[in-house]
């Protein structure tokens, strides 16, 4: 039998169709899964982020690999090692938020889609950012129209506990009117993605993007997403000059202006006396005294997820600080925590060896989650969803060609 002939069969026909429905339902399950994590970060306002997840992988079960499966086991093997210990060691633990943690940990699971291109996954990342950035712009414009407007937004967010947070700081002297998107640390990557398709594609609408993406996280009103932005910018910019332009000598200028500068604006942020910055001094002060009190232990084992401290930074019992490095070395130990590290670093190094992706992308790509990476170090975007859908999107951008995907 010709096997033309054989697809006409109804039951060949019924299954294709099956098949197709129910791939356009996973991707619409994806849709709404990346939609909940990262525009309702809180899980707050829609309330849908574990319903989202767990219709996400009902719906796309058979399309499950389960290739990285060996890094939910190491997560889980040290979320449970560490936590026996803790109660073992009758360590005052919260355990609200211990669950918390193992719930954030099966998020994981989402590694298993990770080799399913038709699933689009960093182009709806991609967008979703994007769509970030205009409701942050929107809000901005509108809180700087009027006071009387400004205050209306201002109590709206503060009631509902918005996703949102808006208000004034002054950074290096100068009073800033800021608007915070919780979750705006992920656009570093969309930028860096953005920044590397003006550049190689021309096109006025990476310009918009770029535009939109830099300025969400410029008026975060955060040093580290603004510091990123720059830096991100900066650095695509130049070795775009030197990878594309071959431009050596204009290179070494600006790379040389750019450290000189740079160190100098990164040290005034860091040394900038202000409330956020004696809180988290408050906290590095007494996790090193709790670290020097049981040295072994913080090397070897540490005390668990959500185990409590007393925190000058807080003045009172915390299960989590801003430190998130410190806080894995406090909850894992410190053998541990360099696992954890090697296991964020896996995705990349898989984009290295990606043969698709030329140099400027594969740097593009590398300062973008190095920047994540480092404002995840001041704010707790590491072990949470957030920083794993991060971890996710790097791992299916390390596996499939993104050039196709996001046109």
């Amino acid at each position: 039998m010709q096997k033309d002939e054989y697809m006409n069969y109804p039951i060949f026909k019924f299954k294709m169709i099956n098949k197709v429905n129910l791939k356009s339902i996973s991707y619409f399950a994806n849709v709404i899964l990346l939609f909940s994590v990262i525009l309702d970060p809180s899980n707050l306002f829609l309330g849908i982020k574990d319903i989202a997840f767990i219709f996400f992988v009902a719906v796309s079960f058979f399309d499950a690999k389960i290739k990285n499966v060996f890094i939910l086991i190491a997560f889980l093997t040290m979320y449970f090692i560490t936590f026996t210990f803790g109660l073992l060691a009758s360590q005052k633990m919260d355990l609200d938020f211990s669950f918390a943690t193992l719930k954030s940990f099966l998020f994981l699971l989402y590694l298993f889609w990770m080799n399913n291109d038709y699933l689009e996954i960093c182009s709806i990342f991609y967008k979703l950012t994007i769509i970030m950035g205009i409701i942050v712009i929107i809000i901005y414009f509108l809180m700087n129209q009027s006071l009387i407007l400004e205050g209306i937004i201002y109590s709206f967010m503060g009631e509902k506990d918005f996703f949102v947070t808006a208000g004034r700081r002054t950074i290096l002297g100068t009073k800033l009117f800021y608007v915070h998107y919780r979750s705006s640390a992920i656009c570093v990557i969309s930028l860096s993605l953005a920044l590397y398709f003006l550049f190689s594609r021309r096109k006025f609408k990476y310009f918009i993007h770029f535009c939109i993406l830099f300025l969400c996280l410029l008026i975060s009103g955060t040093r580290a997403n603004m510091l990123s932005a720059i830096l991100i910018s900066i650095f695509v910019m130049l070795f775009y000059l030197l990878y594309k332009k071959k431009s050596i000598m204009i290179f070494t200028i600006l790379i040389n202006l750019v450290c000189i500068f740079g160190s100098l604006i990164i040290f005034l942020l860091l040394t900038e006396a202000n409330r956020s910055t004696q809180i988290k001094m408050g906290h590095q002060e007494s996790m090193f005294s709790i670290f020097s009190e049981n040295p072994i232990r913080f090397l070897l084992i540490g005390t668990g997820p959500g185990s409590l401290y007393y925190s000058l930074g807080f003045d009172g019992m915390t299960p989590q600080s801003e430190l998130t490095y410190l806080e894995l070395i406090r909850n894992y130990g410190l053998v541990f925590t360099l696992i954890i590290i090697y296991l964020f670093c896996i995705p990349f190094i898989k984009i290295i060896n990606n043969k698709q992706y030329d140099k400027l992308l594969k740097f593009s790509l590398f300062i973008g989650y190095i920047s994540y990476l480092f404002i995840a170090g001041t704010n707790p975007l590491l072990i949470n969803s957030n920083g794993f859908i991060v971890f996710s999107i790097m791992f299916y951008i390390s596996q499939n060609n993104i050039l196709k995907e996001i046109k």
